[in-house]
C-alpha cells in the first residue's frame, strides 16, 4: 500500500542581509523579521555607524565581510552563515508587508510543496 499522505515540511527559515551603514533602516527591518524568521544573519561590509550594535540588539547574528566589489560572493558569503536550509534573502530598506508576515508565519504548518513565490511591490518606484 503506497503511502498517499502528504509529510509535514521541516521549515526553519534563516534571514540573511548584507548592509553597509544601515542605521537609520536596520532595526525596522530586524523587528519585522525577528516575528517570522528562526534566525538573521547580518552581514556587514565595513560599516562606520551603529548598524552593528543594531544588529546585535535583535539578536542577529553578526559577521564581517570585506567588501570586494562583488555582490554575489557577499551574499554566498551571508548564505554559508546561515544554519537553517531556507534562506529569506532581503535587504535593510525592505519590509515585510502583514500578508507575507502571516504567510512567512504558516510556513511550517504546511505540507506539500517546498518551492514558495513571494511578490516584491516597490511602493517607490513610478508608476
Amino acid at each position: 500500500m503506497l503511502d498517499t499522505e502528504k509529510s509535514q515540511i521541516d521549515i526553519r527559515i534563516s534571514a540573511c542581509l548584507i548592509v553597509k551603514n544601515e542605521s537609520e533602516q536596520l532595526g525596522k527591518a530586524l523587528s519585522d523579521l525577528s516575528e517570522v524568521c528562526d534566525e538573521i544573519v547580518v552581514v556587514d561590509t565595513g560599516s562606520t555607524d551603529n548598524t552593528v550594535s543594531i544588529a546585535k540588539v535583535h539578536g542577529a547574528r553578526v559577521f564581517s565581510y570585506n567588501w570586494i566589489d562583488h555582490f554575489g560572493k557577499a551574499r554566498n558569503y551571508s548564505f554559508d552563515q546561515a544554519k537553517n536550509d531556507w534562506i529569506f534573502y532581503i535587504d535593510a530598506d525592505e519590509r515585510l508587508s502583514k500578508s507575507l508576515k502571516a504567510h512567512l508565519k504558516s510556513l511550517p504548518n504546511r505540507s506539500g510543496s517546498a518551492v514558495f513565490r513571494f511578490p516584491v511591490i516597490d511602493e517607490l518606484a513610478p508608476n
